[in-house]
């Protein structure tokens, strides 16, 4: 078993104190039209934010209830609108706010409640929702952009309850737009906002210095999820992680006898991905596609390029020829960047490709990428085409874990022509390795669907995001997949304190006789001796500087048990962040909540210093069975997510690529109507 750490929340709301020191105002428009409804909105919004006396501390939407938006402002304090066509209503006793919106209100209220006692610089950008400044960045024209860490709470999907949601925005200079006198397109009726740290004061404005918006489109300056670094301890602040533990923080500072957020964490079953049978199953499937021809198409008009993809594959073992159409084998079609045919207005040739052979296996590869000197590349597009061949053999031909017979695995679209207000189900069924991929009719998705428990039922009314599907033939039962949305986080609260300790350590002097003790008690090896010697000799005054100190590597046996004894007497300046019984092991592995029918795909190898993104969390909803046991085996296929576990059951990437190809099928027969 393992702790797992969660980006999902328990709340404690205290209503009676919330109220004693804030109240709430429900506003919306009277004799609201269905039809304008939208542009209503939009205009109220706008019209709240250039009141003149505007005091509300926060504002948000009643998602339940989409015609209002309800404020959250000082006690006493009222909002005045000399408008008869805007309704405004105080909300009292059961007309309070649903808890997930009062916790939305407290959270972009935030820094209102912090700015007067705050010790440090203002971190935030005040823009409508809580934004934390991690970095400011000027181009060569000299236009700003500012990159903030947004932190937000959001409903977990299929099992309610909530969680924080950290993710990346950037601001940029509203002049930047300009062109020709005018904003530019994408920066037209976009909100504005002036960034001021001394007020605090509400930022958003009619003609402010910044829009939600990047300098450039298609470039996105990204916070990572999270930073660890012995040798740079303050960057994790700079972070997604690092941010949530500073809300975390804020947020029970600021309401400490109003409000309380505490992250979920649950004790987990874990399932190892070991590297070394992932390295095995890869090269065994590579063997698999060695004795075909990979039928190189170019349309890249790079030459550069096709010769080097060229010699990629055959340098893999792969004959290859060259033609200027598909063939019934596997077809690897050289392009430039989507993004290149968009700008010069040209059709997509790979398009075309699959519009002229609809039956031709192909996939797609751009000459950017074979130029980007990541050699992965190579290996993805022959996974690619191999779940398209073995879709067009309706055959698995790598090796997969096995399915139960009787499980048919379903996920549906919305129909392409926007007229018809249905959905398309795709399903897929696996016996023996032969896969079958099919679209549902009306009678068969009826009879499946009419077996969903009640509370099933109603997440398969969701018009916006529909769940997996998995329906047991044999005992006419349902599960439900879904991304919760949620994170698997790190153990922000030792990282954090670890991380401090660094911080403050590397700002004081490491006494000599530290090191003298620990050369008497310890039984060096000769490298570790040499570099403590050295060590010794940069000493001043008996003191040695805590960066030379940190500088010591922490890898052998005698050099941990160097770091050990610096940490015991409060010189904390080198450790193992990243190994799987530290603070990011959780974070690896696939773990698995039986009871609560949660479960996570994790990295298979220690996660990395500098970590893009999190793994989500996932929830089965068995309708009161066990958790399968075929379940958690279907998720070790390592092709699909190149080299590490796959998120959902293998199965659906099929599923995927099937649905990928009808719905371009349904739209051209639409357009050719």
């Amino acid at each position: 078993m393992i702790t797992v750490y969660t980006s999902m929340i328990d709340t404690e709301l205290n209503y009676t104190e919330i109220t004693k020191r804030f109240d709430f105002i429900a506003i919306w428009p009277q004799d609201f039209g269905q039809e304008s409804s939208n542009e209503r909105l939009v205009d109220l919004i706008t019209r709240l934010y250039r009141l003149k006396d505007r005091n509300f501390l926060a504002i948000a939407k009643d998602t339940y209830r989409s015609k209002r938006f309800v404020a959250l402002v000082a006690k006493g304090q009222t909002i005045n609108f000399t408008d008869d066509s805007v309704a405004v209503r105080a909300l009292h006793g059961d007309d309070l706010p649903a808890p997930w919106l009062i916790l939305s209100l407290l959270t972009n209220a935030l820094p209102t409640q912090l700015i007067m006692n705050s010790q440090r610089p203002s971190p935030w950008f005040l823009a409508t929702k809580l934004n934390y400044v991690v970095e400011h960045k000027t181009n060569k024209n000299g236009f700003s952009e500012i990159i903030c860490c947004r932190v937000e709470p959001a409903t977990c999907q299929g099992i309610g309850g909530q969680h924080i949601k950290p993710s990346s925005t950037t601001f940029s200079s509203r002049e930047a737009h300009f062109f020709n006198d005018g904003l530019v397109r994408r920066a037209q009726n976009q909100p504005s906002f002036n960034l001021d740290n001394a007020s605090q004061l509400l930022a958003r404005q009619g003609a402010g210095a910044y829009i939600n918006i990047p300098l450039y489109k298609g470039e996105k300056s990204r916070a990572p999820a999270y930073e660890v670094s012995a040798k740079s301890p303050e960057s994790f602040q700079r972070t997604r992680l690092g941010t949530l533990a500073i809300f975390l923080n804020d947020f029970n500072q600021a309401y400490s006898d109003l409000a309380k957020i505490t992250l979920k964490t649950f004790e987990a079953e874990r399932t190892r991905l070991k590297k070394k049978t992932i390295d095995t199953s890869y090269l065994e499937l590579m063997a698999l596609l060695q004795g075909q021809t990979i039928n190189l198409i170019d349309n890249s008009e790079d030459t550069t390029a096709a010769s080097t993809l060229t010699d990629a594959l055959e340098h893999r073992g792969y004959q290859v020829a060259t033609n200027t159409q598909p063939t019934n084998g596997l077809n690897l079609h050289l392009i430039k960047p989507e993004a290149f045919y968009k700008k010069n207005k040209l059709p997509d040739p790979y398009q075309q490709l699959r519009e002229q052979y609809p039956e031709a296996v192909i996939q797609s590869c751009t000459d950017e990428s074979v130029h980007s000197g990541n050699k992965h590349i190579f290996d993805v597009a022959l996974t690619e085409l191999l779940v398209k061949w073995e879709i067009a053999q309706g055959r698995l031909i790598a090796n997969y874990p096995s399915l139960p017979a009787e499980l048919i695995f379903m996920t549906a679209s919305k129909h392409p022509d926007k007229n018809k207000n249905s959905w398309i189900w795709f399903c897929s069924q696996v016996i023996e390795q032969e896969i079958t991929l099919w679209i549902a009719d009306q009678a068969e998705t009826n009879l499946i669907l009419s077996c969903a428990t009640s509370g099933q039922f109603n997440r398969l009314q969701n018009s916006y995001r529909m769940p997996y599907v998995i329906y047991n033939s044999k005992t006419e039962q349902l599960m439900l997949l879904e991304d919760t949305q949620a994170l698997s986080i790190p153990d922000h609260k030792s990282l954090a304190c670890i991380l401090n300790e660094i911080e403050q350590a590397r700002k004081k002097t490491v006494p000599v006789a530290l090191v003298h003790e620990f050369l008497n008690e310890h039984p060096l090896g000769q490298d570790l001796a040499e570099t403590l010697q050295q060590l010794l000799a940069t000493a001043i005054d008996g003191q040695l500087a805590a960066t030379d100190v940190a500088n010591v590597h922490h890898k052998s046996k005698a050099e941990i048990a160097f770091h050990q004894h610096l940490a015991l007497h409060g010189h904390q300046l080198n450790t193992s962040l990243r190994g799987k019984d530290g603070p990011l092991g959780s974070v690896r592995d696939i773990w698995l909540v039986p009871d609560q029918g949660l479960y996570c795909t994790g990295s298979k190898d220690s996660p990395q210093q500098l970590t893009e993104n999190f793994s989500h969390i996932y929830h089965l909803d068995t309708a009161g069975e066990s958790f399968p046991d075929w379940f958690i085996p279907s998720l070790q296929v390592w092709h699909i997510r190149h080299r590490n576990a796959t998120t959902i059951p293998y199965v659906f990437k099929h599923l995927h690529e099937f649905q990928r190809q009808q719905l371009a099928s349904v739209e051209d027969d639409g357009n050719n109507a």
